[in-house]
C-alpha cells in the first residue's frame, strides 16, 4: 500500500500549502496520503470551508468531512500528474488538533502541517499545533508556511 503521510487540514492557506507539500512527497515515494481534519465536537465550530454545520455530532463530521473533502479536491485537482493520482484518505476527527495528528501519524514516515508563515520556524508560539506536533509526533514533522508556493518542489 506504500508509505503513509499524515497531514493536517483546516482549510488555511498553510494547510492547503501543507496538504500540496505532502501529495508531491507521497507521489515520489509512492505512497499515500491521509488527511485529518480535526474539529472541536460542538455546533457551530469552524468546519475547513469556515461553513456552518448542524447541530448533531453526525451532522457536524459530515460538514468536517465534506469541507476537508471540497479543500484536498481543490489543491490536488490542481496539481500535474503524478501527484493526482496519489492514493488519499480523508477524514474527520473530533477532538483537538495537534494529539489526533500525533496520534494518526503514529506509524507513518512523516507528518506535515502548516504554519500561518508568521515569524521564525524557532518562533512558533509554544501550544501552537505545528509546535505540539514537532514535540510530540514519533515520526518526522515537516512544518510548511502559509506563504509556500502549493507547485513549488522542495527538491
Amino acid at each position: 500500500m506504500g508509505e503513509r503521510i499524515v497531514v493536517g487540514m483546516d482549510g488555511s492557506a498553510g494547510a492547503r500549502a501543507a496538504l500540496a507539500r505532502a501529495v508531491r512527497e507521497a507521489a515520489r515515494r509512492e505512497g499515500r496520503v491521509e488527511v485529518v481534519a480535526a474539529y472541536a465536537a460542538t455546533p457551530g465550530a469552524a468546519v475547513p470551508d469556515r461553513a456552518q454545520a448542524g447541530t448533531s455530532p453526525v451532522d457536524l463530521r459530515s460538514a468536517v468531512l465534506a469541507g476537508a473533502r471540497r479543500v484536498v479536491d481543490e489543491v490536488v485537482g490542481g496539481m500535474d500528474p503524478p501527484a493526482r493520482l496519489v492514493p488519499l484518505d480523508v477524514d474527520a476527527v473530533a477532538g483537538e488538533a495537534a494529539h489526533a495528528l500525533v496520534v494518526r501519524s503514529r506509524g507513518a514516515v512523516m507528518l506535515v502541517v502548516g504554519h500561518d508563515g508568521r515569524g521564525r520556524m524557532e518562533d512558533l508560539p509554544v501550544g501552537s499545533v505545528a509546535q505540539r506536533c514537532l514535540r510530540d509526533a514519533t515520526c518526522p514533522v515537516v512544518v510548511v508556511p502559509a506563504g509556500a508556493d502549493p507547485r513549488s518542489d522542495p527538491g
